[in-house]
């Protein structure tokens, strides 16, 4: 799953090049907090290491991530 995150972060550096791109910012903002969320979740996910933490992080990371494609 970490290279659906790769492509959404490098969409994002792109719309930062092409601002014109944007067309609806408070969903682009949306987008980055969720990306965000997700990056901080799998680091904590890493670092607890607890079985059930690492599955409930590795689900809310797929939900994140399909929030920000949509």
């Amino acid at each position: 799953m970490h290279g659906v995150t790769t492509a959404i972060v490098l969409f994002i550096l792109a719309c930062l090049i092409f601002p014109k791109v944007i067309k609806n910012k408070p969903q682009y903002y949306a987008a980055v907090g969720a990306v965000l969320l997700a990056i901080l979740l799998d680091a904590l996910a890493h670092v607890i290491g607890a079985g059930g933490f690492t599955k409930f992080a590795y689900l809310m990371t797929a939900i994140l991530q399909i929030g920000a494609v949509f």
